[in-house]
């Protein structure tokens, strides 16, 4: 794939790349298998999420690798995730903006105010792992959320 650059003297050019395992873009075969790899490899609630938001390829890798390094906040990060990327209208893009805040510690996950979820948390006394997942069945079950309500 040709991509823009400056070239001597400041002057634009184009310049040949290899196109990016996990892009859309046509790979060779070996960077297409490894991708695969890294998302077979990844830990199970990271694969859920990338396949539930369609997201594949280094970004698989790269949240993966963050979830190792902030294993104590994994859930509370990982329910923040589905929260902040069902509204996006790239959900790749925005996972590449949460990653830089997580790793420069600026990523807050700080959740929406929800009656519903608040109530059962209040009646049946549930800790915060069960709040954050409670939050990611709402954005992954969002067309029968009011009927899992009720029961």
């Amino acid at each position: 794939m040709w991509m823009p650059s400056l070239g001597p003297g400041g002057l634009p050019s184009f310049v040949q790349v290899s196109a990016v395992a996990g892009s859309g873009n046509s790979g060779s075969r070996d960077e297409q298998s490894s991708a695969a790899e890294v998302a077979e490899k990844a830990d199970r609630d990271v694969r859920r999420l990338t396949s539930f938001f369609g997201i594949q390829g280094e970004l698989v890798w790269r949240l993966d690798e963050m979830v190792d390094k902030r294993w104590e906040t994994k859930e509370l990060d990982l329910a923040k995730l589905y929260e902040v990327l069902d509204a996006a209208r790239s959900p790749s893009g925005l996972l590449v903006a949460k990653l830089d805040e997580m790793e420069s510690g600026t990523f807050r996950a700080n959740f929406k105010r929800d009656e519903p979820i608040d109530k059962l948390v209040e009646q049946f006394g549930l800790e915060g792992p069960a709040r954050w997942r409670l939050v990611e069945l709402r954005v992954r079950r969002k067309s029968r959320y009011q009927e899992d309500l009720a029961r």
